[in-house]
């Protein structure tokens, strides 16, 4: 029953696992790979496209992001409405 105040929990806290997990932690990750840039800034093209797909991931999060952030505020805003 999506009308269910499990299902909104369950819904949140994917919304924000999601977020945590996969916009800051994958972000802090490629924070930290840029910080060791020097032991690896003579690594061959192989480690180079494996940073390069790291990236691309990233940016894949982000764009995911955008609507699991829209799908929680939804349910979020339609949960209060039903309130009002």
């Amino acid at each position: 029953d999506k009308s269910g105040s499990l299902y909104l929990f369950m819904n949140l806290a994917f919304a924000l696992t999601f977020l945590i997990v996969r916009v800051l932690g994958y972000g802090l990750c490629i924070a930290d790979i840029w910080a060791a840039f020097p032991l690896w800034q003579s690594a061959g093209s192989p480690f180079r496209a494996v940073v390069l797909g790291i990236h691309v991931g990233y940016v894949l999060n982000l764009y995911w992001a955008r609507f699991v952030v829209r799908a929680a505020y939804r349910r979020l805003c339609a949960t209060k409405e039903k309130d009002a």
